[in-house]
């Protein structure tokens, strides 16, 4: 089975979790501004080449030249809609970064028993 990199959508950067220890690094994309209540990923489109080349250098930092056997475990906010689950995959696989995405909701990832909860949300 292959090796996991769990990392974290929040609504101003990405977190990634360092290789030897349980911190987790902040990624901030370059020449995007935040804006109250709308995800980072709603600003990018316009600059999705630039932001895939400086998360490589990220992760090659972080993982080594390695970095692309592993598959990213990704969890992202409850309310991420359809379209951004398709476009957030498209940014992780397109970078060249890992073999593979798998991708879940904060809340799924909280507890397995509980399949019913309520979900609060900065977006």
């Amino acid at each position: 089975m292959p090796k996991t990199i769990p990392i974290i959508i929040t609504n101003d950067c990405i977190l990634v979790k360092e290789k030897e220890s349980t911190k987790f690094v902040t990624f901030n994309m370059p020449g995007i501004e935040a804006m109250p209540n709308i995800p980072f990923y709603h600003m990018f489109a316009g600059k999705i080449s630039e932001c895939q080349y400086y998360f490589k250098e990220f992760m090659l930092k972080l993982y080594g030249k390695k970095v692309s056997k592993y598959v990213f475990a990704i969890i992202v906010p409850d309310d991420t809609t359809a379209l951004e689950h398709i476009f957030i995959n498209e940014f992780f696989l397109h970078s060249d970064t890992c073999k593979a995405v798998a991708q879940t909701t904060m809340g799924q990832t909280l507890s397995k028993a509980h399949t019913r909860y309520i979900s609060l949300s900065r977006s």
